[in-house]
């Protein structure tokens, strides 16, 4: 069993429960409450070099893949902030990292323990593991594709991804930065003791 107290300004909540998916669903506000999501978003410096069709794809396959050993929700739960960071500090419409990320996190066709349809079918005893990597392993490549070439053309227009929308920039704004020249006074005082 898995016993973790999650806290936030809303106050602590005790969980208890077998699976992770409830801690990441109850603990998903501390990830833009603590700034976590502003810190891993910064931290993606290679993909800030990297035009952003081909982010689409990266970061369709890497949710993608994510998520066969995740549940959907938890895995949505943990990339969206990161995501909306992402683009951000891309300079592109949060929308078409997003949008991406929320539909490849539905691309978990490979392992039966990615979803329980997956292992519904599984149980009957008529298929085994490597078939339905196979299988969704093309499945999930062609998913990729197919979303990528959505998002770069009529999803474009649709969602107006071409602008940076004005709720971002204010975002952007609020961002945390790390203070290098301030100095703990509790720590100095107790040093002089």
């Amino acid at each position: 069993r898995l016993y973790v107290i999650c806290s936030s300004r809303r106050g602590s909540v005790p969980l208890q429960g077998r699976r992770s998916s409830a801690l990441q669903l109850l603990c998903s506000p501390l990830l833009q409450e603590s700034g976590l999501s502003v810190w891993i978003g910064g931290r993606l410096h290679p993909l800030e070099g990297v035009p952003p069709p081909v982010a689409v794809i990266l970061i369709t396959i890497v949710i993608a893949l994510f998520t066969e050993f995740a549940s959907n929700t938890a895995t949505i739960i943990i990339f969206l902030p990161v995501l909306a960071e992402l683009a951000i500090r891309l300079k592109v419409n949060p929308l078409y990292l997003m949008i991406p990320g929320t539909i490849g996190c539905s691309y978990a066709f490979m392992l039966p323990v990615s979803t329980p349809p997956n292992s519904i079918a599984f149980s009957s005893g008529h298929l085994m593991v490597k078939d339905m990597a196979r299988t969704g392993l093309l499945m999930n490549l062609m998913g990729v594709l197919l979303l990528s070439l959505a998002m770069n053309t009529w999803a474009k227009s649709i969602f107006q991804l071409g602008t940076f929308p004005a709720w971002a920039n204010i975002h952007a704004e609020n961002t945390t930065s790390f203070l290098a020249a301030v100095e703990n006074v509790t720590l100095s005082a107790l040093n002089k003791i």
